[in-house]
């Protein structure tokens, strides 16, 4: 076997290992990245039904009837009388 044919054959398994190893990386990045993602799906759907659950109970907490009760019961607030109400008309 001539030099220049065992360089060619040297080149073409340096070639071939290094395509391995390399499509061997990529393929241990993507199942990585991809168990990032699945982590990170679970994470943000976890937060988003959190999320949920707040809103309802920031709803809850602010309709007039509890802030009614809450201002009467535990503020001591009462409506006054219609003597000293006074209507500000703003031009």
């Amino acid at each position: 076997m001539s030099r220049g044919r065992f360089l060619v054959l040297l080149f073409l398994l340096f070639a071939t290992v290094s395509s391995a190893i390399g499509v061997t990386w990529a393929e241990f990045t993507s199942r990585h990245y991809f168990q990032r993602l699945q982590t990170l799906r679970a994470e943000h759907e976890a937060l988003d039904t959190t999320w949920k659950k707040l809103v309802i109970e920031r709803s809850t907490w602010a309709t007039p009837d509890r802030v009614e009760r809450v201002a009467l019961d535990e503020l001591g607030m009462t409506t006054p009388p219609a003597e000293q109400i006074v209507i500000l008309h703003l031009k």
